[in-house]
């Protein structure tokens, strides 16, 4: 129910389930009288990525030793009960790819904040990888001469972090609270953007991190591991999954068997299972306009009808 509220509240579509999710937290785990909720985004543009961390990565002697035909195989063969061991071999080749112009749809510039299934939007609508790049490729070419650590940061301002800020305070107005992000300070981003990448990327996250322990953060918050704050798409996309209700409610915009055939644990398959789901209730709200509550009750009532199924 979630979705259809967020997606009322943000009028726009939900990128990826961690905006319900945070949807949900805004309304039911904070306070109604705290009405200001402070959002770290825009850090990791300024201060350095995972695909920062990746780009410093390429040529070290553990990146060429693990490039080799032999490593990338036994990776592979490990990969059969060791589940790291084929996160490290994509890792292995995303540097790989980092050589690679940024007109390649290859690039792993790319790869950042995309969802979805690039081969089923290349037959449905008729379109290259280059034809889906081209856009934003276009919109970056004053800066293609500029380091390709300040062109992953320009990217991510433009396409992920502005579209993100603006989608989660929309989010948070729909709750009665203000979504403040102390990390897009005009000043701030300044100094960031002054101190060379090679410092910055000494250790993940390394200015933030030293930043914190000066000013006596226990260790334990600056150095835990980075928790996820998505849902894996074997959790939800499958047929009779979390959000099968919401199936029925789509099939009113969207051919019922092209929803079906993207149901499963494939990861692209199920990001477009989601951009559909968000057209159709989008599209009911908003275009043919019928009112949520309409839209929450089908929910509710086919959330009803699977689990009487399923017992």
């Amino acid at each position: 129910m979630g979705v259809v509220e967020g997606l009322w509240n943000a009028e726009t579509p939900l990128d990826h389930l961690q905006s319900v999710l945070l949807h949900l937290l805004f309304k039911h785990a904070i306070p109604k009288h705290l009405n200001r909720v402070l959002h770290g985004a825009v850090a990791e543009a300024a201060w350095g990525t995972e695909t920062h961390m990746a780009l410093g990565r390429a040529g070290t002697s553990r990146q060429n030793l693990l490039s080799t035909g032999p490593a990338l195989a036994m990776l592979r063969m490990a990969g059969a009960f060791w589940p790291k061991a084929l996160a490290v071999r994509e890792g292995i080749e995303t540097v790989k790819r980092l050589g690679l112009p940024l007109s390649s749809p290859q690039n792993p510039l790319w790869e950042v904040g995309a969802y979805g299934d690039r081969e089923w939007v290349q037959a449905r609508y008729r379109v290259s990888a280059e034809d889906i790049i081209r856009p934003r490729y276009d919109n970056l070419q004053s800066f293609v001469d500029r380091p390709m650590d300040d062109v992953l940061a320009l990217y991510s301002f433009n396409f992920q972090v502005a579209a993100n800020v603006a989608l989660w305070s929309k989010l948070a107005e729909g709750q009665g609270k203000i979504a403040y992000y102390p990390f897009a300070d005009r000043d701030l981003l300044d100094f960031a953007f002054s101190i060379p990448w090679k410092l910055k990327l000494k250790s993940e996250k390394h200015f933030l991190r030293e930043s914190g322990r000066r000013l006596g953060i226990p260790g334990a918050i600056l150095d835990r591991p980075k928790r996820s704050f998505g849902i894996n798409s074997d959790r939800w996309a499958e047929k009779g999954g979390v959000l099968e209700p919401l199936i029925p409610v789509a099939a009113k915009v969207v051919d019922v068997n092209e929803l079906r055939s993207l149901q499963g644990r494939a990861s692209r398959p199920a990001m477009t299972l989601w951009s559909l789901l968000n057209y159709a209730i989008l599209k009911r709200l908003f275009i043919l306009n019928e009112s949520p509550d309409v839209l929450l009750s089908e929910v509710a009532d086919n959330y009803q009808r699977i689990a009487r199924q399923q017992s």
